[in-house]
């Protein structure tokens, strides 16, 4: 807010209600398709490794991601969730490959929801059909 403070202070008044009415909207609640979110910053997907062996989330990425949440981010993307175990790139990367896993990314999704956030998983981290046949021999 400084920048458009000093703006007004040089006499461009109209260029600081501008940028002070880009901001409101940012900070304003939007509805994208059914899903109401409180305001639109968005977290990018990003590949914290803090996932349990299992690839279920840990308490360690769960308070990870609800610090961002309750800091304000509108949506938080889960980042890159392997989707098959053929797949897994690392001992501590999130998994969704079994319905075994959905408790925990309930406790996840829950710990984003109480601080106003929502979730969503834009991106997969997988090798190709070709890839996993060709490790199986």
């Amino acid at each position: 807010m400084e920048a458009y403070a000093s703006d007004e202070a040089r006499g461009n008044k109209e260029g600081g209600k501008q940028a002070v009415k880009q901001l409101k909207m940012l900070f304003s609640p939007i509805k994208i398709g059914t899903m109401e979110v409180r305001n639109r910053t968005v977290m990018p997907a990003m590949a914290t490794n803090f996932a349990a062996p299992d690839g279920s989330p840990s308490d360690r990425q769960i308070n990870y991601y609800a610090a961002r949440a309750k800091g304000g981010a509108g949506i938080i993307s889960t980042g890159c969730t392997e989707i098959d175990p053929r797949g897994k790139g690392t001992a501590s990367s999130p998994a969704i490959w079994d319905e075994g896993l959905i408790p925990a990314w309930k406790k996840f999704d829950d710990a984003m929801h109480v601080h106003g956030a929502r979730m969503v998983q834009l991106l997969h981290k997988q090798t190709s059909r070709q890839q996993i046949s060709s490790k199986q021999g």
